[in-house]
């Protein structure tokens, strides 16, 4: 049995340092990603006009739909922020149904480039490298569950909208929203900080906005679970790896994911194109806070488990959010040990 002290601590991943450095890269890696090539070859650019004209057309449509669905009366349900929530979907859904190749191109590029000037192959290169797509199964399973959470939300707006409100609804309602805050605030706060998040937020929002804010949650946390795809897929973790992975990072994932996200709200007509532009910034993102498999390391080996356990538990956490890690000399100093 746990002890009670690391039940009710927050997971070390998250802090105010490690957010405002998550803000920070994010920053920093969306003008990087301006500076490679993977957006601005021949190929890319083609690509990268047939996106825009795609977001365009895709957020125009909706606009339409949504007015013609208020025009009798469902201005109520389909309210602006959830229209906004549906794009992301959409968009999501767009790319890991018609463009995953040129996605993962992106990012793969974006990520040499970051490494170009160390003596250095990537891992995805590496001929044992996973192969399985597990990742994109976990991916399309989560977005599922996106989608059902998301009908949830809309039901429980639609239920305290009701008039007159249907028998212990605002009950039912309360301990839903109660324990969806709370469960998502755990892993941040621990038990005893998002104890108190969840009852202030349920007890002083509306559920309409309760709703609306929380689909947002999930919607940002959807557009990271797309923009790490790439990477999961030929990293080879568990299912289990992949979340002590990014709880290990939540508090830079977290200020990373919420700045992208708030720019493709922004700018919502070019939503599809930008989230593009965030994957290119995403590879240069864990050029910073991960460490490439070694050369000639093979999958299933002792030295391939012992760099897992590194990437799980986030070795230099400390020095990236200072900002003095360079992931690819760690190869550089052991190659010279091993030399001498």
């Amino acid at each position: 049995m746990a002890s009670p002290i690391f039940v009710s601590r927050p997971h070390a991943g998250f802090s105010a340092q490690s957010f405002i450095r998550g803000i920070e890269l994010a920053f920093l890696a969306i003008l990087r990603s301006f500076t490679g090539s993977a957006l601005f070859t021949m190929g890319g650019l083609r690509e990268f006009a047939k996106v825009g004209l795609v977001s365009l057309l895709l957020n125009v449509s909706i606009d339409i739909v949504a007015k013609i669905f208020s025009a009798v009366g469902f201005q109520q349900l389909l309210s602006m922020p959830f229209l906004r929530v549906l794009e992301v979907w959409l968009a999501c859904a767009c790319v890991t149904s018609r463009a995953l190749p040129e996605f993962e191109r992106i990012f793969w590029t974006s990520l040499r480039e970051a490494c170009a000037e160390f003596d250095y192959t990537p891992f995805h290169h590496h001929p044992n490298y996973d192969t399985s797509n597990s990742a994109v199964r976990i991916f399309t399973n989560y977005k599922r569950r996106y989608v059902c959470m998301c009908i949830a939300m809309l039901g429980l707006a639609a239920a305290a909208a009701s008039s007159p409100p249907l028998p212990y609804t605002y009950h039912a309602i309360y301990a839903i929203f109660f324990f969806s805050w709370f469960n998502l605030s755990r892993p941040a706060l621990g038990t005893w900080g998002s104890l108190s998040l969840a009852m202030l937020l349920s007890t002083l929002l509306y559920p309409s906005t309760q709703a609306q804010l929380m689909s947002h949650v999930w919607s940002c946390h959807l557009l990271m679970q797309l923009l790490l795809l790439p990477y999961f897929s030929r990293a080879s973790f568990s299912r289990m790896e992949q979340v002590m992975w990014q709880r290990a990072r939540g508090g830079v994932l977290c200020g990373y994911g919420i700045t992208i996200y708030a720019l493709i709200m922004k700018f919502r007509l070019l939503g599809l194109l930008l989230i593009y532009v965030a994957e290119a910034s995403t590879a240069i993102l864990l050029a910073k806070v991960t460490e490439p498999l070694p050369p000639g390391v093979v999958i299933g080996t002792k030295a391939f488990s012992g760099w897992v356990a590194r990437q799980v538990v986030w070795a230099q956490r400390e020095e990236v959010l200072r900002g003095a890690f360079d992931p690819f000399n760690i190869h550089k100093r052991q190659n010279a040990e091993m030399t001498t």
